[in-house]
């Protein structure tokens, strides 16, 4: 089973009772692997949901390009999940939550080098041989850069994924988050990212903070989607084509109608590329 190329929804607690209401309201339905690995209310809800819509496991726990060991406990975890579930697409972050024993909580930056690169083909070899399928490895938001760097962020990504097999999640707001702190040019990113690897793609809201006196966007997931995130959606689906598309929204969480319809300026898009194309090959 692969995701479909419609417009998903992140699935947060809040939204269970409705999504339970209305389990096709979207194309696919993305959960916090964490939060569904135990019998529990929630995992029932899952399930339940899996019987009418491809699921998307998306987990925030591995640090994967964090200094200590792989937790096989977590790993053994999901994989019972994944044996439960059968999702279409298993997903995790390139970025490190642990160190020496201490859990952060935050999705943390990784120096842009070649030992970071080799750590991390180990890592994502060593979860997919214990999970036994793909992951899908996502793009980072971050508020500071390392003065060291010997690859770009695309470079490590499209590396890693053609020594280990693993895919891409490209997360669109993340880029307009490192955009904004950075100066990085996220049509620059997008152009230099290897496409066929690239399997899901993330839209979600950020904020603006003043730290210290400078304006920093926080990929916070709790405002609704900027039109500049819309914009590079539209820009990567008119040139690659439809894809799986996620709507994430961890904070501030509205109604599920509220939800939805940013769903269906997505799905807007994506139905409006589709038509092109059918046009196109109809002349």
């Amino acid at each position: 089973m692969k995701l479909p190329r419609q417009m998903g929804l992140g699935l947060r607690a809040p939204l269970h009772a409705q999504a339970l209401a209305n389990p096709t309201a979207v194309g696919f339905w993305e959960a916090h692997t964490e939060n569904y690995l135990r019998p529990s209310y929630a995992q029932d809800v899952l399930l339940t949901l899996a019987q009418y819509r491809p699921i998307s496991l998306h987990g925030v726990a591995m640090s994967l390009a964090g200094p200590d060991p792989l937790d096989d406990k977590l790993l053994a975890q999901t994989a019972g999940l994944i044996e439960k579930v059968k999702p279409a697409a298993i997903s995790e972050h390139f970025a490190w939550s642990l160190a020496g024993g201490r859990t952060f909580n935050d999705l943390l930056p990784a120096p842009l080098l070649r030992s970071t690169l080799n750590h991390m083909v180990a890592r994502v070899d060593h979860v997919q041989q214990k999970l036994g399928c793909q992951i899908l490895i996502e793009n980072p938001s971050t508020y500071l850069e390392f003065i060291e760097q010997e690859l770009s962020e695309p470079e490590l990504l499209n590396e890693l994924a053609q020594r280990t097999d693993c895919g891409l999640l490209l997360d669109l707001n993340n880029l307009r988050v490192n955009e904004l702190n950075h100066g990085l040019s996220a049509a620059t990113y997008l152009n230099n990212i290897y496409w066929p690897s690239v399997q899901e793609l993330h839209v979600a809201g950020y904020q603006t903070e003043v730290i210290q006196g400078q304006s920093v966007a926080i990929d916070s997931h709790a405002a609704s989607v900027s039109p500049a995130v819309w914009r590079l959606f539209e820009r990567v689906i008119d040139k690659h084509g439809a894809m799986p598309s996620l709507l994430e929204r961890d904070g501030n969480i509205p109604k599920l109608e509220a939800l939805l319809a940013e769903v269906a300026t997505g799905k807007q898009i994506i139905d409006q590329h589709s038509l092109e194309h059918t046009d196109a090959m109809a002349e």
